[in-house]
């Protein structure tokens, strides 16, 4: 956050109601630019569709019916460019500490395995 604030004045931020927010689980994604030159991304949920059938062969029929599978939108947000730019900080920020905690996770294991650190 770069909001301006009187030269002296110091304010943290502090993220309030977060832990009574739903996870959602997302696995599709879209970007746009919007009329005002903002940034719109949407967020979605796409689950595969159930392809029952007795036979290999129904399932196929079953399958080759769908005319498409379904996103079910989870969260859509605006932004400014610095915002996205704050984003895409913060999602490589996170890519480092997801792989940082593997390798914890797998050293851990191994050692636990009785293995050589």
């Amino acid at each position: 956050m770069e909001e301006q604030l009187p030269e002296g004045v110091d304010l943290s931020i502090a993220w309030e109601g977060v832990d009574n927010m739903p996870i959602l689980f997302a696995n599709q994604f879209s970007g746009q630019v919007g009329q005002q030159s903002e940034v719109l991304l949407t967020l979605g949920q796409l689950a595969p569709p159930i392809i029952l059938g007795e036979t290999q062969e129904e399932r196929v029929r079953h399958a080759r019916g769908l005319t498409h599978i379904s996103v079910k939108p989870i969260a859509r947000v605006a932004m400014t460019r610095a915002g996205l730019e704050e984003l895409v900080g913060v999602l490589h920020k996170t890519i480092e500490n997801y792989d940082k905690a593997q390798e914890l996770l797998a050293r851990a294991k191994r050692m636990a395995e009785g293995g050589d650190e």
